[in-house]
């Protein structure tokens, strides 16, 4: 069995990756050969996600992109609808390409944000099943308008058990709907002996998550004896928020300790768990607080519901409502060996059922079958989607623009934060920055090229930045770039809200470049490889000089030279 996965970032820091990642590796293991494409990205935790695929067998298949997702996507960044076109085409006609190679019966695709799968798997004429972490609304209600698309092109749909798949019983038919739960391993620790209790609350501090609210009610509940411990990376923004507050009431028994690697390894015997999101899809921190016994308090969003309606465990209270989490905290207090010999029988259950095997049962079925696929509309008119682009002609046509990246506090630069423009003889790119954007990185084409000049202006302040850093080598107001995907890197962490001007002149870039000028270009590589050498070998002179002078003055400085010394003047004063 060959099962093709379509995955929608190709990192750690998402649950629906997480979840599904622990499904290929389930399959993996059991003898199945598992495929994953995702889209290439260079940072720590994309190596972190290749590397665990590789220690399971699961065999990855990074592609090249400037855009994965939907184009009406959240964290689309603003990309010339052309180059946009050219990246879908290029990504379906690889996974075409796999599918073809490596004889695959199976594509899924993981998250409601991707889609080249679904054409492929129609075009090549197997099954195809999508699997949906995302409810409808908020951020994601783009998808309401894919809705006919991804039925049309499945032969299957499974969606996170509980409310969300409720809700996507409105959408799809009864048949063709199924559910799952998200799965994570969890680790259990022995809880840290004490007398004294604690209020927690494990996640990143944002929006989001609604800590806020914890603070308030905490606040409200007057017991400055009772620590309140915050354990989670923090949103800049959000986290000022809360420091205000605290502040401002004077609470000086809160305490934020920050991103921990294993955070349930500080839980206590005497810790209340408080849990304030005001949307999930599947509260995977819920059910690791769940496992480990702990009596946890949560807001009655969806995705916690969910969670509940599985395991029947923990108190919940409604969300925006600070007397009601105060009173339900309060309560906990005052009854806690009840509510705490509640959750450590509870635990028990909920470690017999939660593995692999027994989530992702159904799902598994499903993988297995021999069913032949629907019928899909785009198969019969596959052929207009039978094309061919190399990766090598997909970089060339990438290499006729400026690519500007930003990173925050809390992303490094990806693909999903990003904004592309024509590369020009000369031009201005203005654009608006965000108050949480740190660094800002401008990718000028994506092969060797000589810039007369590059500026980067703070236009509110009339202020040049000076970069951070390059792999360009500075002429005056200009660089050459010797080496593929020149970049600048500026750190503009100290404005916030502000609007920017990139202006630059090129003297020879992007695919334009003549004959001529890439051979001046290496040219000048080679001269400069020269000098290096050069230098390195003075240098290699240098020390060797700087070794026999130390010999020498050793040999003078010796008891053995100076006795030898003195004896040769004896006689020369004898004679």
């Amino acid at each position: 069995m060959n099962v093709l996965f379509i995955s929608p970032t190709g990192t750690l820091d998402n649950g629906a990756e997480i979840s599904i990642l622990n499904l290929m590796k389930y399959l993996s293991d059991e003898g199945m050969n598992v495929y994953n494409v995702f889209p290439m990205n260079e940072n720590e935790s994309q190596n972190k996600y290749v590397n665990i695929m590789l220690k399971h067998g699961i065999k990855g298949h990074p592609i090249s992109t400037i855009q994965w997702w939907w184009e009406e996507a959240p964290t689309t960044g603003k990309i010339r609808s052309d180059l946009v076109t050219l990246s879908y085409q290029h990504a379906i006609s690889v996974i075409r390409q796999i599918i073809r190679n490596e004889k695959i019966d199976l594509v899924i695709s993981n998250t409601v944000n991707v889609f080249q799968g679904a054409i492929a798997a129609a075009c090549e004429n197997i099954r195809h099943i999508y699997i949906i972490h995302e409810f409808p609304y908020g951020e994601f209600a783009y998808y309401k308008d894919k809705i006919k698309f991804i039925d049309q092109h499945s032969d299957a749909i499974y969606a996170v058990t509980g409310e969300l798949f409720k809700e996507l019983r409105n959408y799809f038919p009864k048949e063709k709907l199924k559910e799952f739960v998200p799965f994570s391993p969890i680790e259990y620790y022995e809880k840290i002996s004490s007398e004294k209790f604690r209020i927690i609350s494990v996640g990143k501090i944002s929006e989001r998550k609604n800590q806020l609210e914890l603070i308030k009610a905490y606040r409200r509940l007057n017991r400055n004896d009772i620590p309140l411990v915050f354990i989670g990376d923090w949103d800049k923004d959000y986290k000022n928020k809360c420091d205000l507050y605290i502040g401002k009431y004077e609470l000086d028994n809160i305490h934020f300790l920050g991103y921990k690697d294993n955070p349930w390894k500080m839980v206590t015997e005497k810790d209340i768990c408080v849990l304030t999101s005001k949307l999930e899809t599947f509260g995977l921190v819920y059910v690791e607080a769940l496992l480990n016994g702990i009596p946890t308090i949560i807001s009655n969003n969806p995705g916690h519901l969910s969670v509940y309606s599985i395991f029947q465990n923990g108190t919940i209270y409604p969300t925006g409502d600070l007397d009601g989490l105060s009173n339900t905290i309060n309560q906990i207090l005052n009854h806690f060996d009840f509510y705490k010999n509640q959750a450590d029988d509870l635990a028990k259950f909920g470690r017999e059922y939660y593995h692999v095997h027994n989530v992702y049962k159904t799902l598994i079925s499903d993988i297995l079958t021999s069913s032949l696929p629907s019928k899909k509309v785009i198969n019969d008119i596959k052929s207009v989607f039978d094309f061919s682009i190399s990766n090598n002609d997909f970089i060339r046509k990438l290499q006729n623009q400026v690519s500007v990246y930003v990173a925050t506090t809390e992303q490094s630069f990806s693909e999903n934060m990003k904004m592309t423009y024509s590369l020009k003889q000369e031009d201005k790119i203005e654009f608006y920055l965000d108050s949480k954007v740190t660094e800002l990185r401008v990718d000028l084409s994506e092969s060797p090229s000589i810039f007369s000049s590059v500026k980067l202006l703070i236009l509110e302040k009339n202020i040049y930045l000076k970069p951070l850093r390059t792999n360009g080598i500075q002429m005056r107001a200009g660089y050459i770039f010797l080496e593929n995907d020149p970049y600048i890197v500026y750190d503009v962490s100290e404005f916030d809200g502000v609007n920017i001007c990139i202006e630059y002149k090129s003297v020879m870039s992007g695919a334009e470049a003549s004959n001529e000028g890439a051979l001046l270009l290496n040219s000048i590589k080679l001269k400069l490889q020269s000098v290096e050498n050069l230098e390195k070998s003075l240098n290699d002179k240098k020390n060797e000089l700087e070794l026999l002078r130390k010999e020498y003055q050793t040999i003078l400085t010796s008891r053995r030279w100076i006795l030898s010394t003195k004896i040769i003047n004896f006689f020369r004063r004898k004679e």
